[in-house]
């Protein structure tokens, strides 16, 4: 029949919606709160989340020689799912290469939940751990004060 398989790639179509549009729209070219013109790039963490399933788990090789019976458990079931969510900022271009929070070693926060979905109030505990640790161990002050204020922003 002819019939040949192809890797396509898929639209999203939501983001060409009005409300959407106008949502972009205020967000660059607005100031705090609705956009982020007034706001240099070295205050902004960017947090996104990605779930992992496992949907097949194959052994093709054994673990001991073919003459004897090994039983050994699995490591995976296919009913858990993971939801990774992660942080970073650009790093701060005042700061020297050598100091934490600076362009060559920006600040990272990463989280891993054992569901298959993130709720608000996994969201919301995520940006509460980031903003500990930025009070916390914030920049020491006679470098630069660099921590504060700060801008999340992620895609939806």
């Amino acid at each position: 029949m002819g019939y040949t398989r192809k890797v396509s790639s898929t639209e999203a179509y939501q983001a060409f919606t009005p409300i959407n549009q106008a949502k972009c729209y205020f967000f660059f070219t607005q100031p705090p709160p609705l956009g982020i013109v007034t706001v240099s790039r070295r205050k902004f963490i960017d947090v996104d989340e990605f779930g992992i399933a496992l949907e097949r788990c194959n052994n093709k090789y054994g673990y001991a020689l073919a003459i004897y019976r090994v039983r050994k458990p699995g490591h995976y079931t296919r009913s858990t799912k993971l939801t990774v969510l992660l942080a970073i900022e650009p790093g701060d271009p005042r700061l020297p290469n050598n100091v934490y929070g600076s362009i060559e070693r920006p600040r990272r926060w990463c989280e891993v939940l054992q569901s298959s979905g993130t709720s608000s109030d996994a969201f919301a505990g995520f940006i509460d751990t980031i903003c500990t640790d930025i009070e916390t161990n914030g920049i020491p002050g006679n470098q630069h004060d660099t921590d504060l204020h700060r801008v999340f922003y992620g895609t939806t």
